[in-house]
C-alpha cells in the first residue's frame, strides 16, 4: 500500500471513525495541507501516527510504513508488542539504542532474556533493576556493579531481589535519606 495524498485523506476517514485523538488528526490534516505527504511522512509524529493506524485500524502489520516506524525506538516498541506480537528483528538494533527500551522490549515482546541487549541495559541502574526485577526475576551478578551505585535502584534491589542486607551497596544508600529509610524499614529491621 503506497502512501499518497489520496491514500492518507483515505486514512483520517477510517481514523476518524475508530476514534483517533483529533489533534492527531488534525496535525496530520495541517501537515498535508502545507507540506504534502512529504510533510506527513517526515513529521516526528508520523512514526506514532503509523503505529496507531496499524494497531487500531488496520488491525495487522503495515510493511510499507515499516521504515517510518523506525525512526523511533519507542514507537518500534509498540509496534512490535501490540501489532506485530512478537520479536520485530528489523527494529531490534533501534530498540537496543536506549536501555529502557531495551528493558521493555525483554519484558513485553520478547517475554524474556534478551542477551544481545544486556550490555547495553547495564548502563542504567534502575532499568537494570528493572530487567532484573520483571525480566530474569532473580539476582543478575553482572550488572550489581552498577546497580549499586543508584542509591533508589540499589534500594529496590535488595527489596525485591535479593531480599536481605546489601552490605556492597550501602554505602551509596546512605546517600539517599528515602532510600536509607525504606531499606533501613524493610532489609534491615526485617532480619
Amino acid at each position: 500500500m503506497k502512501i499518497t495524498e489520496e491514500r492518507i485523506r483515505e486514512m483520517l476517514v477510517k481514523a476518524q471513525k475508530a476514534g483517533v485523538c483529533n489533534s492527531a488528526m488534525e496535525d496530520i490534516a495541517e501537515c498535508l495541507e502545507t507540506g504534502g505527504v512529504t510533510a506527513v511522512l517526515e513529521s516526528e509524529h508520523a512514526p506514532e501516527w503509523t503505529v496507531w493506524y496499524a494497531c487500531y485500524v488496520l488491525k495487522r502489520r503495515w510493511p510499507a510504513a515499516e521504515k517510518i516506524i523506525l525512526k523511533n525506538r519507542y514507537d518500534a516498541y509498540k509496534y512490535a508488542k501490540n501489532v506485530i506480537k512478537g520479536r520485530w528483528p528489523e527494529a531490534e538494533g533501534r530498540i537496543m539504542s536506549s536501555p529502557y527500551f531495551s528493558q521493555l522490549y525483554a519484558r513485553n515482546v520478547i517475554k524474556g532474556r534478551w542477551p544481545e541487549a544486556e550490555e547495553v541495559i547495564r548502563k542504567d541502574a534502575a532499568v537494570a533493576c528493572d530487567y532484573a526485577h520483571y525480566v530474569i526475576k532473580a539476582r543478575w551478578p553482572e550488572a550489581e556493579d552498577v546497580i549499586c551505585t543508584d542509591a533508589q535502584a540499589a534500594c529496590n534491589y535488595a527489596r525485591y531481589i535479593i531480599k536481605v542486607r546489601w552490605p556492597e551497596a550501602e554505602e551509596e544508600l546512605r546517600m539517599d535519606a528515602e532510600a536509607v529509610y525504606k531499606y533501613a524499614c524493610e532489609i534491615i529491621k526485617a532480619h
